[in-house]
């Protein structure tokens, strides 16, 4: 009895354990096929990944290409705006007077200055300015560069005050300058102001 008692518990253990390693193989079976499917979904991931970071450099290519052909076109619109200005020239810090007329201020400037901008004016006319405390400017018109060039250099050397334009003005500085566009305006008025604190005089 004693025999057949140990032969039938070495029987159940037996079965027992080989139902655990059964139940661990099929643990095991599901875990390895559980954890190929991470894998498969991860490898699936990184390959999605690379697509969009593939399209996501292509993209910022094209950004670039995009921006770089906006600034050289904007770069040409604005050679091209300064090119139609090629022949003017802007009068500032003179003040405007009430019905002003500006073919009579033009000839004084030339009594004073000893030029000629009337015998070769095409249009003179006050345009807004970006600074309302001062005075609108002046853009006048001329036949040629040349003209222009030749004329702001005679008004530059003779530096014309105010008053001699109009006795009833306070005495103050009277600027000539190229007609610049907006951009190039502000351009060199970044420069100016970064030579000025630097220390650098014209």
């Amino acid at each position: 009895d004693i025999l057949e008692d140990i032969l039938q518990q070495n029987k159940d253990l037996k079965e027992l354990i080989t139902n655990k390693f059964n139940d661990l193989t099929r643990s095991i079976e599901f875990n390895s096929e559980v954890i190929q499917e991470l894998k498969n979904s991860i490898t699936e991931l990184q390959n999605v990944n690379k697509t969009l970071q593939a399209k996501n450099d292509q993209l910022t290519r094209e950004s670039a290409e995009i921006k770089k052909e906006l600034n050289e076109l904007k770069e040409a619109v604005i050679e091209l705006k300064q090119y139609s200005r090629r022949s003017n020239f802007e009068i500032s810090n003179l003040p405007e007077c009430e019905n002003e007329d500006i073919q009579q201020v033009i000839s004084q400037i030339d009594n004073v200055a000893n030029t000629n901008i009337s015998e070769n004016l095409i249009t003179a006319h006050r345009v807004p300015s970006f600074n309302k405390d001062k005075p609108k400017p002046i853009i006048v018109q001329v036949k040629s560069k040349s003209v222009r060039d030749e004329l702001l250099k005679k008004l530059r050397n003779r530096k014309l005050s105010t008053c001699e334009v109009n006795s009833r003005f306070t005495e103050m500085p009277v600027y000539f300058n190229e007609h610049l566009t907006p951009e190039l305006k502000h351009l060199f008025y970044l420069s100016r102001k970064a030579k000025s604190k630097k220390g650098f005089t014209y």
